[in-house]
């Protein structure tokens, strides 16, 4: 192999790892920022779930006291507050 062709081989080799580097490096970013925007949005997701159990809690645990509250004050079945009820279901 002469000088010359030796010469723009080793070029085009050089020219070839550049651009592999060059695109591990793109990717490497790429996968980078796209993982870190994926893990805020799970964290998102998961405060997000987190607060709506909560609430949900809440409103059940609020609904559960107005519910037991209200029975035991008379319930909507007494003084003809539901007409199929019977006068002698209330408390």
């Amino acid at each position: 192999m002469n000088s010359g062709l030796r010469f723009w081989v080793a070029w085009g080799a050089g020219l070839a790892l550049l651009l592999l580097l060059t695109v591990w490096a793109l990717l490497q970013w790429n996968l980078n920022s796209y993982s870190s925007l994926v893990s805020d949005r799970l964290l998102l997701l998961a405060e997000l779930r987190r607060g709506a159990v909560q609430e949900y809690f809440a409103t059940a645990d609020a609904e559960l006291r107005f519910w037991s509250t209200n029975r035991h004050a008379g319930g909507p079945g007494c003084a003809g507050g539901n007409l199929g009820t019977r006068s002698d279901d209330c408390h």
